[in-house]
């Protein structure tokens, strides 16, 4: 995000869009003005239709349903400020708030490999990946998505089933694979089974006592 203010106010809309809101790259090139303005102002929501959504459009799209996200405070900071030096304090006329969100240096919307590009320029200049280096190609567009989600699983609470519904995902089983778990993760919560609050070891009630004989079969 610190990176982010070196950047064009396009780009670092992009960015922002895909990191906070979670939507995916081809979601977030498919926003018109009108999803994001309304009234002179940013919506308070975005919703982007099953047509535009992941599957929308397959022989699936039944299951597939229309995603709206709240717009939190620091996407709509960005927004706003590319809207300003886009619009003025006007805003966009009626009649343009079909045309894309994102656009290219030619008017054309922003094509996917524009904006993978952009934020590879991006994550080399926040030093995540070195430009040319053993990391490059690393991360993706895609990346921020992972990232929102591991975000949203830690604010809440690591509630998974509250992961899934801001992603949009169908199943849990899906949101799962965007949660990485270590071997080291996996040991910390083990370890923390066997202390106390106090962070002493837990021998638990009559530990020191001869155990019960247990019947087994």
């Amino acid at each position: 995000m610190a990176a982010l203010d070196g950047f064009p106010l396009r780009d670092q809309a992009v960015a922002t869009v895909m990191l906070q809101l979670g939507f995916r790259i081809t979601e977030t090139l498919s926003l018109t003005l009108g999803d994001v303005w309304a009234g002179g102002r940013i919506r308070a929501r975005v919703t982007v239709d099953r047509a535009r959504l992941k599957g929308g459009k397959s022989c699936r799209r039944r299951s597939v349903t229309a995603r709206s996200v709240v717009i939190n405070a620091r996407a709509e900071a960005v927004l706003e400020r590319f809207f300003f030096s886009r619009f003025g304090s006007s805003g966009p006329s009626p009649e343009e708030m079909d045309s894309p969100l994102f656009r290219s240096k030619k008017g054309c919307r922003l094509s996917r490999w524009q904006a993978n590009r952009v934020l590879h320029q991006v994550l080399a200049a926040a030093g995540i990946e070195a430009s040319g280096g053993p990391r490059k190609g690393e991360y993706g567009t895609h990346s921020l998505r992972k990232t929102f989600a591991c975000r949203v699983y830690q604010a809440s609470g690591h509630d998974l089933v509250l992961t899934r519904c801001a992603l949009g995902h169908t199943t849990v089983s899906t949101t799962e694979k965007y949660l990485p778990i270590t071997a080291e993760a996996v040991d910390r919560a083990i370890f923390s089974l066997g202390q106390d609050n106090s962070g002493r070891p837990n021998e638990g009630v009559g530990a020191r006592e001869k155990p019960a004989r247990i019947g087994v079969v």
